[in-house]
């Protein structure tokens, strides 16, 4: 993922990033990496948990893979977003 991000650099586009699960009927286990399956006591889309505790890990593991190589910007909160409006 560090390489596709940087390869968009250097197309001088940007890259729009959400982390976190991929819920899709379309594909195989609704999106979820199969290894989610084989964690004790998951259970997938519920307030479980170790499934908050494995998102919170690949969520922590990615950010710091971007983190290391200065590609990540987080974005900010709505509340800091002014609006002009006719």
């Amino acid at each position: 993922m560090v390489n596709f991000v940087k390869l968009v650099a250097k197309a001088d586009l940007y890259v729009h990033l959400r982390i976190g699960p991929y819920v899709c009927a379309e594909w195989n286990y609704g999106g979820f990496p199969l290894w989610l399956h084989f964690v004790p006591g998951i259970e997938l889309r519920t307030d479980n948990e170790p499934y908050k505790a494995e998102m919170q890990r690949f969520t922590t593991k990615i950010v710091g893979l971007l983190k290391q190589e200065k590609l990540y910007a987080s974005q900010l909160s709505r509340r800091t977003h002014h609006f002009i409006t006719d």
